[in-house]
């Protein structure tokens, strides 16, 4: 879904498209953390929950916020904000694939932390 919106944005022209295409925000980044949070709490031990939601937290809020700002915005003005959400969109989908390739094609064993199959 985050594939999605960033090619719609790449491709938006006026400034009622951008906003139109910015609230599949809602949509998008709710999915987005619902999923984040269970797919946590699935591969994680119970026993590290805590610190696996607080490590999370810092690398999703924090560090991401902090490249994506440093390096999204070198590539916003020097390519654009067409290249620079074509870009996002490829990220996003090819971080899409891992995951759909990881919940189809994991051997059980593989999926088994600490113990504990998930």
């Amino acid at each position: 879904m985050f594939a999605l919106r960033f090619l719609l944005m790449a491709l938006a022209s006026d400034p009622l498209s951008v906003l139109a295409v910015q609230s599949l925000h809602s949509i998008t980044f709710g999915v987005f953390y619902v999923t984040a949070v269970r797919y946590i709490t699935r591969i994680i031990p119970w026993q590290y929950r805590a610190t696996g939601m607080a490590l999370f937290v810092i690398f999703w809020s924090s560090v991401s916020g902090l490249l994506s700002g440093a390096f999204g915005g070198l590539l916003f003005e020097a390519a654009g904000r067409p290249a620079f959400y074509q870009l996002a969109a490829l990220l996003a989908f090819v971080a899409g694939l891992g995951f759909l390739y990881r919940h189809l094609f994991a051997k059980p064993e593989d999926m088994n932390v600490g113990g504990i199959s998930v």
